[in-house]
């Protein structure tokens, strides 16, 4: 009887610990910043914010010099058992303000992440490709 029960309370133990790290990967994603790349002297940083719980938001940002005329361009493409769809927005950018962008994505899912920043000339100056994957962030025994 002794063995059976200290078998079991190892079990809940394991089983407790592999949930606890389970939540925690899906929770990761939330309040995170992934840069892109740049070598251009006009952009500091740019990338997006990652943030939220059921559902996160994606939300490119740019840190560039104040003069700075562009574009971004930021698609999303999301893999789910529901299917696969892809949703893309491209604004301006004047005077180093990029325009408010926002996309929402559901969980679980795999998301592809692309973000090209242009100036008004139509050079890349700023890259971002990224994959992620979204596991359920309300799993339940």
């Amino acid at each position: 009887m002794k063995l059976r029960l200290k078998l079991v309370r190892f079990l809940f133990a394991s089983s407790s610990a592999v949930l606890l790290i389970c939540n925690s990967g899906a929770a990761s994603m939330n309040g995170q910043t992934i840069l892109g790349t740049t070598d251009d002297p006009r952009i500091q940083r740019c990338g997006i914010h990652v943030a939220g719980e059921d559902w996160l938001s994606v939300t490119p940002f740019i840190e560039t010099a104040e003069g700075f005329d562009g574009s971004f361009d930021l698609g999303v493409t999301k893999t789910s058992k529901a299917g696969t769809s892809r949703t893309r927005q491209s604004n301006n950018i004047k005077a180093g303000v990029l325009s408010s962008s926002r996309i929402w994505v559901d969980r679980p899912a795999r998301i592809d992440i692309e973000m090209n920043v242009k100036d008004d000339g139509g050079k890349v100056v700023c890259r971002l490709t990224q994959a992620l994957s979204l596991p359920g962030s309300s799993d339940k025994l």
